[in-house]
């Protein structure tokens, strides 16, 4: 079966130092299908147009990394309440 890029997809986490842009440019480059939204790469005044340039690009999304992970603390998150009241939102 020959390998078809458009069937993989790639989480953003994976690419930490590239900003949001330069993943959906990358990933449409090589051909992936799907990208995993890490939130934190996305600016709250920017969300429509940063969505819409996944759609422009031919990508799906699979999935979000948000950046608050869960309800308890966690090893990576100790203090999940302190970033629920400083979290990004749109205004």
């Amino acid at each position: 079966m020959p390998f078809e890029a458009r069937r993989i997809g790639v989480s953003e986490f994976t690419t930490w130092p590239w900003r949001f842009e330069h993943d959906v440019a990358e990933y449409a480059r090589h051909g992936i299908g799907f990208i995993e939204i890490t939130e934190a790469k996305l600016h709250a005044t920017e969300y429509a147009e940063q969505l819409a340039s996944i759609a422009a690009a031919g990508l799906t999304v699979s999935s979000v990394q948000a950046t608050i992970h869960g309800l308890y603390p966690t090893k990576l998150q100790p203090d999940v309440a302190r970033l629920a009241r400083t979290s990004r939102r749109p205004s």
